[in-house]
């Protein structure tokens, strides 16, 4: 049994809400909120992330580190690499990571990170960070609809196990304050050699719409050592993606 707090909910509009509420009343280090279903499910960017009835994994990580509030950022690869690690070593498949916040499995989309900070108005006591995590586990082909159809998968259909979201709640969860634990200690270089092996991106041509509007497209050269993505563009420029939807560029239009 977990020595952590977990609020188990029938019903939420996002996990990340609920948790954030909790947060700002004292709730400690490694608390959780997990969500049979969501009705307002959120990604990155403001996107809505599709919960698949009773099939999937919605549920939120509290954490408090120690760290700068210019380095909370890097909280989202160091997640997105615990969710691979924890994936990996309960299912055996090999996951991928697509910069900065998606997993990845045979190719597709299974699952996606949100990560929403409080700095504490320079009160170090005071900063937490939501680590909102979603996955596709026993979602089937009929779960998904439209675009998702070719984009998304889930550890079943990749599998073809039925598996219980409670034991893959706790690896995940386990798995992300190790992470987080690593990140204080070690920086983010040691989480980098791991993530970097599981690049979705690199050497892949992408597109990306900047802030100013513009589409941008390039061969991702990865993230660097500030966990900022990297992309060449036909003229040879290294662009550093500091925000904005990265997806891989389809022939003379907007990536897919």
């Amino acid at each position: 049994m977990s020595i952590y707090p977990t609020y188990t909910f029938d019903h939420l509009t996002s996990s990340n809400i609920t948790l954030w509420k909790l947060a700002e009343e004292g709730a400690v280090h490694g608390t959780a909120v997990v969500a049979l279903e969501q009705s307002g499910g959120r990604g990155r960017l403001g996107k809505i992330w599709q919960s698949t009835g009773t099939k999937g994994l919605y549920c939120s990580i509290l954490v408090r580190p120690r760290l700068s509030p210019e380095t909370y950022p890097q909280l989202t690869l160091a997640s997105g690499l615990a969710v691979a690690l924890a994936l990996e070593a309960l299912t055996g498949l090999s996951c991928q990571l697509k910069w900065p916040n998606d997993v990845y499995v045979c190719g597709k989309k299974c699952g996606g990170i949100l990560t929403e900070a409080s700095l504490g108005s320079g009160d170090e006591r005071k900063r937490f960070a939501v680590i909102g995590v979603g996955l596709n586990v026993n979602a089937e082909v009929e779960d998904f609809s439209g675009e998702l159809l070719n984009k998304a998968t889930s550890l079943f259909l990749q599998s073809g196990k039925v598996y219980d979201r409670r034991v893959i709640f706790e690896q995940v969860r386990r798995a992300i304050l190790e992470q987080v634990d690593r990140l204080v200690a070690q920086g983010l270089g040691s989480i980098l050699t791991d993530w970097r092996e599981r690049d979705f991106l690199l050497g892949r041509e992408t597109a990306w719409l900047a802030c100013d509007g513009k589409i941008v497209t390039g061969v991702s050269l990865g993230p660097d050592d500030q966990g900022q993505l990297q992309v060449r563009d036909r003229e040879g420029t290294v662009h550093a993606v500091l925000s904005g939807d990265v997806r891989l560029a389809e022939k003379g239009g907007f990536p897919r």
